[in-house]
Protein backbone atom coordinates (compact mmCIF):
# COMPACT_ATOMS: atom_id res chain seq x y z
CA UNK A 1 0.00 0.00 0.00
CA UNK A 2 1.13 3.86 -0.77
CA UNK A 3 1.69 6.51 1.27
CA UNK A 4 -0.88 9.17 1.26
CA UNK A 5 0.01 13.11 1.14
CA UNK A 6 -0.61 12.88 5.54
CA UNK A 7 2.34 10.28 6.03
CA UNK A 8 -0.31 7.40 6.35
CA UNK A 9 -1.44 4.78 3.78
CA UNK A 10 -4.20 4.42 2.56
CA UNK A 11 -6.88 4.10 0.37
CA UNK A 12 -9.43 6.25 -1.56
CA UNK A 13 -12.28 6.87 -3.39
CA UNK A 14 -10.70 9.40 -5.62
CA UNK A 15 -13.67 11.97 -6.19
CA UNK A 16 -14.41 12.42 -2.78
CA UNK A 17 -10.29 12.58 -2.27
CA UNK A 18 -9.90 15.82 -4.71
CA UNK A 19 -12.81 17.01 -3.09
CA UNK A 20 -11.41 16.89 0.52
CA UNK A 21 -8.25 18.47 -0.85
CA UNK A 22 -9.74 20.93 -2.94
CA UNK A 23 -12.63 22.22 -1.02
CA UNK A 24 -15.07 22.03 -3.67
CA UNK A 25 -16.72 19.40 -6.18
CA UNK A 26 -16.19 21.95 -9.20
CA UNK A 27 -12.49 22.13 -8.25
CA UNK A 28 -12.04 18.17 -8.06
CA UNK A 29 -14.40 17.55 -11.27
CA UNK A 30 -11.85 20.34 -13.47
CA UNK A 31 -8.78 18.25 -11.93
CA UNK A 32 -10.51 15.29 -13.31
CA UNK A 33 -10.56 16.87 -16.18
CA UNK A 34 -7.22 17.58 -16.53
CA UNK A 35 -5.81 14.38 -15.22
CA UNK A 36 -8.22 13.21 -18.60
CA UNK A 37 -7.14 15.31 -20.89
CA UNK A 38 -3.50 15.00 -20.05
CA UNK A 39 -3.56 11.30 -20.67
CA UNK A 40 -4.99 11.98 -23.77
CA UNK A 41 -2.96 13.77 -24.95
CA UNK A 42 0.33 11.91 -23.67
CA UNK A 43 -1.16 9.00 -25.23
CA UNK A 44 -1.66 10.59 -28.69
CA UNK A 45 1.74 12.42 -28.83
CA UNK A 46 3.67 9.42 -28.06
CA UNK A 47 6.79 10.73 -27.34
CA UNK A 48 8.04 8.23 -25.33
CA UNK A 49 8.63 10.27 -22.54
CA UNK A 50 6.10 12.61 -20.23
CA UNK A 51 4.82 15.45 -22.44
CA UNK A 52 5.49 19.17 -20.85
CA UNK A 53 3.27 21.74 -19.96
CA UNK A 54 3.71 23.73 -23.74
CA UNK A 55 3.00 20.17 -25.39
CA UNK A 56 -0.13 19.92 -23.10
CA UNK A 57 -1.36 23.27 -24.11
CA UNK A 58 -0.58 22.97 -27.96
CA UNK A 59 -2.39 19.22 -28.72
CA UNK A 60 -5.11 20.83 -26.70
CA UNK A 61 -5.00 24.61 -28.48
CA UNK A 62 -5.34 26.21 -24.85
CA UNK A 63 -2.85 28.81 -23.62
CA UNK A 64 -0.14 27.93 -21.66
CA UNK A 65 -1.41 30.03 -18.64
CA UNK A 66 -4.53 27.26 -18.55
CA UNK A 67 -2.62 24.96 -18.90
CA UNK A 68 -0.28 26.09 -15.76
CA UNK A 69 -3.17 27.21 -13.76
CA UNK A 70 -4.99 23.92 -14.25
CA UNK A 71 -1.87 22.68 -13.37
CA UNK A 72 -1.42 24.26 -10.20
CA UNK A 73 -5.01 23.11 -9.38
CA UNK A 74 -3.52 19.17 -10.07
CA UNK A 75 -0.72 20.12 -7.50
CA UNK A 76 -2.97 21.26 -4.81
CA UNK A 77 -4.25 17.39 -4.65
CA UNK A 78 -1.12 15.90 -5.33
CA UNK A 79 1.81 18.34 -4.61
CA UNK A 80 4.52 15.84 -5.36
CA UNK A 81 4.07 14.91 -8.80
CA UNK A 82 5.70 16.23 -11.42
CA UNK A 83 2.59 15.41 -13.98
CA UNK A 84 -0.89 13.54 -13.84
CA UNK A 85 0.62 11.12 -15.30
CA UNK A 86 1.23 8.57 -12.34
CA UNK A 87 -2.85 9.47 -11.78
CA UNK A 88 -3.76 8.59 -15.10
CA UNK A 89 -2.00 5.43 -15.52
CA UNK A 90 -3.64 4.35 -12.28
CA UNK A 91 -7.07 4.98 -13.35
CA UNK A 92 -6.47 3.23 -16.63
CA UNK A 93 -5.72 0.16 -15.23
CA UNK A 94 -8.92 1.07 -13.09
CA UNK A 95 -11.56 1.39 -15.55
CA UNK A 96 -10.98 4.87 -17.23
CA UNK A 97 -11.25 3.87 -20.85
CA UNK A 98 -12.80 6.65 -23.24
CA UNK A 99 -11.01 8.98 -25.26
CA UNK A 100 -13.19 11.32 -24.47
CA UNK A 101 -12.23 13.97 -21.79
CA UNK A 102 -15.15 14.82 -20.74
CA UNK A 103 -16.25 10.94 -20.42
CA UNK A 104 -13.01 10.17 -18.99
CA UNK A 105 -12.89 12.85 -16.58
CA UNK A 106 -16.34 11.26 -15.08
CA UNK A 107 -14.85 8.10 -14.75
CA UNK A 108 -11.75 8.94 -12.79
CA UNK A 109 -13.89 11.54 -10.35
CA UNK A 110 -15.75 7.42 -9.97
CA UNK A 111 -12.40 5.95 -9.86
CA UNK A 112 -13.18 3.49 -6.59
CA UNK A 113 -9.84 3.03 -5.64
CA UNK A 114 -6.79 4.71 -5.54
CA UNK A 115 -3.43 4.11 -3.25
CA UNK A 116 -2.36 7.76 -2.06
Amino acid sequence: MGEALDGTSGVVRLGPFMTARLGSVRKATKVAGFIASWGIAYEALKLGRAITIDEYADYWKVSRAKAFRDYQLYKQVWPRDFSPLRVWKWCKVHGVVSRDADVAAAQIFNVKEMVV
